[in-house]
């Protein structure tokens, strides 16, 4: 299995895995690309975690959250673009993903789970081997990150968080514990006026 495709049918909304989604595609060792609908309702729990081949992730705009651990653990995937209609990132969602270079987050997200980018790169890597730094935006929509969201994001520079729409935002939980810690090339974060 090297490609999911999940076409636009007839009907309104599409829900994969059940009530139980554990694994639905998880360590499928050759799944390189994954396109989901806009008629899905969310991306389930570990549906695609340890699909170590899996590069390319393309989600329409119609899902409003991806589940805890749903592509950890995706050592090749190299980039993730939030839709509009995505409102949370589940604990884990992209941890222990290597080469993931860059997460754009959209306006519109919410929440920003535990670990949710944990162990992620967050910068380019150049033909020399080095890390080019990485700035990231929180959007202004974002009312809360959790412990160690962006934890050993080894190329992040630079944190963006935009001024908001809501009135508060809570960074790290309720134990603010290494939301950014072991970030090692961070050199400025901006903080918002809320």
């Amino acid at each position: 299995l090297k490609e999911v495709v999940f076409a636009d049918g007839a009907t309104d909304t599409l829900t994969i895995g059940g009530t139980t989604s554990f694994n639905l595609f998880g360590s499928c060792e050759r799944l390189e690309r994954v396109k989901l609908p806009k008629r899905l309702k969310g991306v389930p729990q570990y549906a695609f975690a340890d699909c170590k081949a899996l590069c390319e992730v393309t989600i329409q705009n119609g899902p409003t959250g991806i589940g805890d651990n749903a592509f950890k653990n995706c050592v090749s995937l190299e980039e993730i673009v939030l839709p509009p209609s995505m409102e949370s990132v589940g604990d884990e969602a992209f941890m222990g993903c290597t080469s993931l270079g860059s997460a754009e987050l959209n306006e519109g997200l919410e929440t920003i789970g535990r670990s949710a980018f944990s162990g992620a790169r967050l910068g380019k890597k150049l033909s020399s081997g080095k890390i080019e730094g990485y700035s990231l935006t929180i959007p202004s929509t974002v009312q809360s990150i959790d412990a160690g969201a962006f934890q050993n994001c080894s190329g992040l520079k630079e944190v963006v968080f935009a001024d908001g729409a809501t009135d508060t935002l809570t960074i790290g939980g309720t134990t603010s514990f290494n939301v950014f810690g072991g970030c090692e090339r961070l050199e400025k974060i901006y903080l918002p006026i809320r």
